[in-house]
């Protein structure tokens, strides 16, 4: 999911590497 769910949450969050 970093199309749809990381597109956006990660956005608001700096550590993106963490999420998927």
């Amino acid at each position: 999911m970093r199309g749809s769910n990381g597109s956006r949450a990660l956005r608001h969050k700096a550590p993106v590497r963490g999420w998927r």
